[in-house]
């Protein structure tokens, strides 16, 4: 920053806050993501496209007063715009971030962190049934046999089964 011409202003102590604001946002999209991922195994390819619209779509490379009038309540409901706007606000103009888009970042991460350790936490549960030799956790109990064919050839087995009943 100095390099560039800006100064270090005292604001710029806020900045571990909104650090923590991205850390709680991404958090809990990335335990819905994952706990999804088990069951829409094309999901690592769709969020590639999804992640590289959204770099597009959020004004990072470019100025938001470039983005037309009618787009711009698009805007107003991105978290990600938020984000970037709380960081230039304290990096790039040395002055508090709109506080109406920080409490929107704080209430739009704190529902994803909310929702995503309620899916990541229930999903192991489901888990055990679609991949195959997952452990299952601890809560789990042997409930029922089933019969699996074995691997190479026509006979039967009898392989314990994991049947996870919810609390």
């Amino acid at each position: 920053l100095l390099l560039t011409g800006h100064s270090i202003s005292p604001v710029m102590l806020l900045l571990p806050v909104i650090l923590l604001l991205q850390v709680v946002l991404t958090t809990g999209l990335a335990w819905i993501v994952a706990g999804a991922t088990v069951f829409i195994r094309d999901l690592g390819q769709i969020l590639g496209v999804m992640l590289t619209l959204g770099v597009f779509l959020t004004p990072i490379f470019y100025p938001p007063s470039v983005v037309p009038q009618g787009m711009r309540a698009l805007l107003a409901v991105n978290p990600m715009y938020a984000l970037v706007e709380a960081y230039r606000s304290l990096i790039l103009k040395g002055q508090l971030p709109a506080w109406g888009s920080v409490a929107f970042l704080a209430l739009t991460g704190a529902v994803a962190f909310l929702v995503g350790y309620r899916v990541f936490t229930r999903l192991p549960l489901e888990w055990c049934s679609v991949l195959p030799d997952h452990p299952a956790p601890q809560f789990a109990k042997e409930r029922t046999l089933l019969i699996h064919p074995l691997p190479d050839s026509g006979e039967l087995q009898r392989r314990p089964r994991r049947q996870v009943l919810l609390r």
